[in-house]
């Protein structure tokens, strides 16, 4: 059946992706690149009902990179200050909200704006309180650059993992499901 085909390969796609949090060689590394946030990805693209990756990936791309971006320019025009933060997030909300109703470009907006937001405010919770207690990313003075680098990479191997889990590993031929539905539509209509 689809839907178990479709769990044990999501699964093990899952699995592989983060076994090297889980080897103590590797570990250091999958925690630089900020893995986690690329299994996020990887089970996000994956998902039927919101991944859409095939429809959705370049998107996904420069939607990551522009908000990556975006929010370098924001925590260096502003020194981290709260107040400035504050407006600018607001004016990055308007923007994508108008990517999103005026432009009918939905994926980019949300991309733009999740890419900021988590980039900018994980280098705020870190100038406040060194939030994991690792100096990888600045620590209390938080290299903004690395963080949003950490973040685009992170996200795009996520990405192309779920293209090549979802697209090559067992794909699941939606074109092939429709023109089977549609050949026995087309019968029972002709006996009818």
């Amino acid at each position: 059946r689809d839907d178990t085909k479709y769990a044990i390969k999501v699964g093990a796609g899952a699995a592989l992706y983060a076994l090297p949090a889980f080897l103590p060689s590797a570990r250091p590394f999958y925690q630089h690149w900020r893995g986690e946030w690329g299994l996020l990805s990887y089970m996000l693209v994956c998902s039927m009902t919101i991944g859409a990756s095939n429809t959705t990936g370049y998107a996904r791309f420069l939607g990551t990179c522009l908000g990556a971006l975006c929010a370098i320019l924001a925590w260096y025009s502003t020194g981290g200050n709260v107040f400035g933060l504050a407006f600018l997030g607001w004016l990055m909300a308007t923007w994508t909200a108008w990517i999103t109703i005026v432009r009918g470009n939905g994926p980019m907006g949300r991309f733009i704006m999740l890419t900021y937001n988590l980039s900018v405010l994980y280098a705020y919770s870190l100038s406040q309180k060194d939030a994991d207690g690792r100096d990888d990313e600045g620590g209390q003075n938080p290299i903004i650059p690395e963080i949003a680098l950490h973040r685009v990479v992170a996200v795009l191997s996520g990405c192309i993992w779920g293209i090549i889990i979802t697209r090559f590993i067992w794909p699941i031929s939606a074109r092939t499901r429709l023109k089977d539905g549609l050949s026995i539509l087309w019968l029972r209509l002709g006996l009818v």
